[in-house]
């Protein structure tokens, strides 16, 4: 279920959600937007946390794409793995509409990545990507209204998955620690 990372980063998987043959994204941290800001103050904590995560999606009907984009801090990429775990467990409910203020749903500061679980039945679940702007499909402009709105990718995935996707994340952010304090 894992694809293999460039070299540099020091290890062999990416964290995958979903099977190699069906919809699937992969995520990796690749580095911080200003990696210049090393001692962050209150001041620049944002700008120095900023992670640019690569992503490769591929939807049902095997179109893909990659986005590389600064999407995510470093305490919610920390976040979406403990948000994985919860899922995992079964602490989550299943949202049918996206709330991105629900604490069943994993969304950011910036709206180009959520995530939430639609669907649940014992150990299969169903976890919806939400893809927008940046992160979106590159058939999408920003000229066009859609840009905005989240792009729908359901991935289907086991809890153990789910658990060894969270684990694989966390080894790839130990390379990006959360710099500074509020």
């Amino acid at each position: 279920m894992f694809t293999s990372p460039p070299p540099h980063l020091g290890y062999n998987e990416s964290m995958r959600i979903g099977p190699a043959a069906g919809a699937h994204l992969t995520l990796e941290p690749l580095r911080y937007e200003y990696p210049g800001l090393v001692s962050a103050s209150s001041d620049d904590w944002f700008d120095a946390n900023w992670l640019v995560i690569c992503g490769t999606v591929q939807t049902a009907d095997a179109r893909t794409w990659t986005f590389r984009d600064p999407c995510l801090l470093t305490s919610e990429a920390l976040d979406l793995s403990r948000w994985l775990r919860r899922v995992s467990a079964g602490d989550v409910d299943p949202l049918t509409m996206f709330d991105e203020l629900s604490r069943h749903a994993a969304a950011f500061t910036e709206p180009n990545l959520a995530f939430t679980l639609f669907a649940r039945t014992g150990d299969h679940l169903v976890l919806r990507a939400h893809l927008s702007m940046e992160s979106g499909p590159p058939w999408r402009s920003p000229d066009d209204e859609a840009y905005v709105e989240p792009y729908v990718v359901d991935l289907d995935v086991s809890s153990g998955d789910l658990e060894e996707a969270a684990t694989t994340w966390e080894r790839e952010l130990d390379a990006f620690p959360v710099r500074g304090s509020l």
